[in-house]
């Protein structure tokens, strides 16, 4: 906003350019490694935890955990009442 002679002139932002895109497009592809991951471990999976890890021998508390996290996902996202397989 710029004020010229006592009046506030409104002027639009400029577009998005190309780095602008760009550096939205390398932050989302960061999350992928996450949300590979976190996906993963919601389903069951025990990929990425090293066979020696004390986190495989608490499964009530992973399973807990799992639930925990569908639960909170569904309330975000209504996907409890489209059914998480469960386990």
């Amino acid at each position: 906003m710029t004020i010229a002679h006592g009046t506030a002139v409104l002027r639009s932002p400029a577009p998005p350019g190309r780095p602008d895109h760009v550096a939205a497009w390398v932050a989302a592809l960061a999350c992928l490694p996450y949300l590979t991951l976190k996906a993963a471990w919601v389903a069951g999976s025990s990929l990425g935890i090293p066979p020696d890890s004390p986190l495989l021998d608490h499964t009530l508390v992973l399973r807990l955990a799992r639930a925990c996290c569908r639960r909170l996902a569904g309330r975000r996202t209504g996907s409890c009442r489209k059914g998480w397989p469960t386990r």
